[in-house]
C-alpha cells in the first residue's frame, strides 16, 4: 500500500503549490510568460540532476518520446491553469481536476475495450454534475457559462491536457524507473517553455521578468517549484505502482480541500499575502461540486468490476 501514501501526499504537495502559484501570480510575475518561464526552472534543474547524478536506469530511453510528450502537454495545462488563476480563485479552480480518473476511465472504454458498466455510468454522470456547479461557481454573474474565455472553460480544456499526460504515464511509466520518466517528463515541460519567446510580447515579459528578478520572487519560485515536483515525482510514483492510475487519482479528491484548508489559515493569519477570501456561499458551492466528483470517483472504486480488474492487471 506504498502507493496510497505517495497518492495522499501528492495532492498536499499539489495544494501548497497550487495557492503559491496564485501567490506568485498576484504579487512576483508580470503576467503568465514571466511566471511560465521561472516555473520551468525547476523542471529543468530536476532533469540536470537525475540526469547528471545516475538516478535514472536506460531502460527509459524506450519510452522517451511519450514521456516528452507528457512534458509538453504538462506545460500547456500549467499554462491554461496559469491563466484560469487570473479569473478566478485557486480554490474554485481546483476540484475541475478531479474529472481527471472519470475521462482515463472514459479513455479506457472508448480506446482499450474496458467494460463500461452502470458504475461508471453514475460516476460521469455526478462528474458532469459537480462540474456545472463548478463552472456556476466560476462564473461572474452566477449562471452557466462556457465561453471560450471563462475560467470553467479554460481549466476544462487544462484538464483535458493534463489527463492526456496522465495517460502517458499509466500506460508507460515503469515502476522500477520512476525517476527516468519524471526525468524526461521535466526536459519536455522545459522544452515546450523555450517557444514562448516566439511569441513577441511573450519574449518582452520573460526577458524583463528576468531582468527584474528579485530575491522574494525567486525564493518563492522556488518553494513553488520543490512543492510542485515533489508532488510529480510522488504522483508518477503512486501510478506506477498501483493496480490503476484511476485509484491513484481517486486520492487528488482530497486536493480541494487541502486547498481550501491552508487558504483558510493563511487568510487568518496573514490575510495580506493573497487576495482570496473564502465566502461562505461561493465556498460551499465548491464543495458541493468537489463533493459530487469526489463521489463519483468513490463508486468507480468500489465497483467490484474495477477492483476485479485492478487485481488481474497487476
Amino acid at each position: 500500500m506504498e502507493w496510497l501514501i505517495f497518492a495522499l501526499l501528492a495532492p498536499l504537495m499539489y495544494a501548497i503549490s497550487n495557492v503559491v502559484d496564485k501567490y506568485a501570480l498576484e504579487q512576483h510575475t508580470l503576467g503568465i510568460a514571466d511566471y511560465m518561464s521561472f516555473a520551468s526552472i525547476g523542471s529543468l534543474g530536476l532533469f540536470i540532476f537525475l540526469y547528471a547524478s545516475g538516478a535514472a536506469s536506460g531502460q527509459v530511453f524506450d519510452v522517451v518520446w511519450p514521456a516528452i510528450l507528457s512534458g509538453i502537454l504538462m506545460n500547456g495545462s500549467y499554462l491554461l491553469f496559469a491563466l484560469a488563476l487570473t479569473r478566478s480563485d485557486s480554490y474554485r479552480l481546483m476540484p475541475f481536476f478531479l474529472l481527471i480518473p472519470v475521462l482515463l476511465v472514459l479513455i479506457d472504454a472508448v480506446f482499450y475495450d474496458a467494460p463500461f458498466t452502470s458504475y461508471h455510468w453514475a460516476a460521469v454522470a455526478l462528474a458532469i454534475c459537480g462540474s456545472v456547479v463548478l463552472a456556476i461557481v466560476n462564473s461572474p454573474d452566477a449562471t452557466l457559462k462556457f465561453s471560450a474565455g471563462s475560467a470553467g472553460f479554460i481549466m476544462l480544456v487544462s484538464v483535458l491536457l493534463l489527463t492526456a499526460g496522465v495517460f502517458l504515464m499509466d500506460k508507460l511509466a515503469d515502476p522500477q524507473d520512476t525517476n527516468g520518466f519524471v526525468m524526461l517528463q521535466c526536459f519536455g515541460f522545459f522544452v515546450a517553455t523555450l517557444f514562448y519567446p516566439l511569441y513577441k510580447p511573450w519574449r518582452y515579459e520573460i526577458v524583463e521578468g528576468f531582468k527584474s528578478a528579485t530575491f522574494p520572487k525567486v525564493t518563492t519560485f522556488a518553494i513553488n517549484d520543490a512543492a510542485d515536483l515533489f508532488g510529480s515525482w510522488l504522483f508518477v510514483a503512486a501510478v506506477a505502482l498501483a493496480p490503476s492510475a484511476g485509484f491513484v487519482s481517486l486520492a487528488l479528491g482530497i486536493q480541494p480541500f487541502y486547498v481550501i484548508a491552508i487558504i483558510y489559515v493563511v487568510s487568518k493569519f496573514h490575510p495580506s499575502l493573497l487576495s482570496e477570501r473564502i465566502g461562505f456561499k461561493k465556498g460551499a458551492q465548491t464543495l458541493a461540486g468537489a463533493m459530487l466528483i469526489t463521489i463519483g470517483l468513490l463508486i468507480l472504486a468500489l465497483s467490484p468490476q474495477d477492483q476485479n480488474l485492478a487485481l488481474l492487471s497487476r
